[in-house]
């Protein structure tokens, strides 16, 4: 019992013994005489702790009821918290969404197209429209918020070149994948003019050298080179045939690459060199044949670097490592040869072949040499020696995907690129 309601017990006992009942006596949420009358708290208080209370609005006793004793002292609200209907809730200075505060202008976290408008509500979030936003997604573009979503355009992966296709957005990958092209299989896409253009372009003898450039767009070709055969021999000597290489390279849009087909002008003369080459450097040569003797046959040109010598007379050596051939001694000796880096020997019936890849002319009964990465040796001749063919020239690939053939060409040179 506490003190107080003691001492009010041992005052209305007092009272009793001396024949007086003016005493009141206060309980826990009401106040009551010794006559049994009670005094009641203001209109919808309630006694706590001595203290008369509106448990609807009080913060120290919200939600309190009955004799607000144990269960029924209702709770204490935190700091943020004011007691409203009995209820602790929090207070917010703008926004108060999901029992939580946010502030005016403050965006949603879960969702960047809303934000706390006070001027349109307090209690549910507003949709921010007309913001720019990000919706997460690669393939579309231009993303702003509209009616509380972020969305944007289909993003444009459109390189405005028709002869490549028509590219696609990729959200898997966060790609623009390339269209497959309208060429045709005989066709590439020449994007600096828009327009498909054959991919193969042959080139042949005309006795000068010229140059091709890969085309924007181009990072592959195929080269396929043939040199030249040599010319018959009086009485029957057939001349050597070129060789055919092929091969696959690499290529740089731009890049600008010389060509030379080979021939084979003069009498009796070996078959020159075909080849591609970058900056004066070699990516394939293919060998040329050696020329006819009288009633002999000229070598036909290999697939390997080095030069041949004669088939069928002693001679000079063919060249190695792409140097000319030797020429063949005797009066009537043929010149070697021309290799990719020197000129072949000169002898003293004609003189060598030039460089780079030239055959040497032939006299009565020597055939000259073929040249080629590595020239041919020349004939030994003079009179009552007899008769010989021209060697051959050497060829020479760095590409990939190689098919080489020796011997296979039995006319004036040419080459041919094909874009891949």
């Amino acid at each position: 019992m506490k003190p107080f309601k003691l001492l009010c017990l041992l005052a209305i006992l007092a009272t009793f013994a001396n024949g007086c009942v003016t005493a009141d006596v206060e309980v826990q949420g009401e106040i009551q005489d010794s006559e049994g009358s009670e005094t009641d708290c203001s209109d919808g208080q309630i006694l706590c702790d001595d203290v008369c209370v509106d448990p609807l609005t009080d913060d120290l006793f919200c939600g309190a009821s009955g004799d607000c004793i144990g269960g029924n002292d209702g709770e204490v609200c935190e700091t943020d918290y004011d007691c409203v209907d009995g209820i602790c809730e929090l207070i917010c200075d703008d926004c108060k969404i999901d029992e939580t505060c946010y502030a005016k202008g403050e965006a949603n976290p879960a969702n960047e197209c809303e934000r706390c408008a006070t001027a349109i509500s307090i209690t549910t979030w507003t949709d921010n429209d007309g913001v720019t936003c990000d919706d997460g997604l690669y393939c579309t573009d231009g993303d702003i918020c509209g009616s509380g979503t972020c969305a944007g355009t289909t993003l444009d992966c459109s390189d405005s070149i028709a002869c490549n296709g028509t590219e696609t957005c990729n959200e898997a990958t966060d790609t623009c994948d390339p269209g497959t092209s309208p060429c045709g299989i005989d066709e590439y896409c020449d994007e600096v003019t828009d327009t498909c253009c054959p991919a193969v372009t042959t080139f042949v003898y005309t006795g000068s050298a010229t140059t091709w450039t890969v085309p924007t767009g181009v990072t592959a070709i195929s080269i396929e080179v043939w040199g030249s055969n040599g010319v018959n021999g009086t009485g029957g000597g057939i001349a050597g045939n070129g060789a055919r290489m092929k091969g696959d390279f690499v290529t740089v849009p731009g890049t600008t690459l010389t060509i030379y087909a080979g021939g084979n002008p003069g009498a009796q003369a070996g078959g020159q060199g075909s080849s591609v080459d970058d900056a004066g450097t070699p990516l394939i040569v293919a060998g040329g044949g050696g020329g006819g003797g009288y009633g002999m046959a000229g070598g036909d040109a290999l697939v390997t670097t080095d030069g041949t010598a004669s088939p069928n007379h002693t001679g000079g050596a063919g060249g190695t490592g792409g140097d000319g051939g030797a020429a063949g001694t005797g009066a009537w000796g043929t010149g070697g040869g021309g290799g990719w880096l020197s000129a072949g020997g000169s002898g003293s019936g004609s003189a060598g072949g030039a460089t780079p890849c030239r055959g040497s002319v032939g006299t009565t009964y020597a055939g000259g040499a073929g040249g080629g990465y590595s020239g041919g040796g020349g004939v030994e001749m003079y009179s009552g020696a007899g008769t010989g063919g021209g060697g051959a020239g050497g060829s020479y690939n760095v590409g990939t995907s190689q098919s080489n053939t020796a011997g296979a060409n039995a006319t004036t040179g040419q080459v041919v690129i094909t874009i891949l």
